[in-house]
């Protein structure tokens, strides 16, 4: 990855730098974080979900509950309360981050 390509990358702990597009989702471990690639790899980090999510803002993330920041893009069904992204996994909402989804679509 040359210096053009790392323009809409990320640091997501140490020295590990991701490209937002690369990741389905991110999912919380106590004070860690486990980054899940498009690719199929995982990435554990060192770096808390809350600073993660704040740095991946910008870009089409959403918190759907306390474990979960899910890549919108990923997102290929709409369940009631829940979201079924790429890799088959189904990752459910909190009550108050499902209200907000809701009205996001409104």
């Amino acid at each position: 990855m040359n210096i053009a390509e790392k323009l809409d990358s990320i640091s997501i702990g140490g020295r590990k730098i991701v490209c937002p597009d690369d990741i389905i989702m991110i999912q919380a471990d106590i004070n860690y974080s486990i980054v899940y690639l498009n690719d199929g790899n995982r990435l554990i980090v060192a770096t808390t979900l809350k600073k993660l999510e704040e740095r991946f803002s910008p870009f089409a993330f959403i918190r759907v509950n306390k474990t979960y920041v899910v890549n919108s893009r990923y997102v290929v069904e709409e369940q009631e309360n829940a979201l079924k992204l790429s890799n088959s996994l189904i990752i459910s909402f909190s009550r108050r981050k499902a209200k907000k989804w809701k009205s996001r679509e409104e």
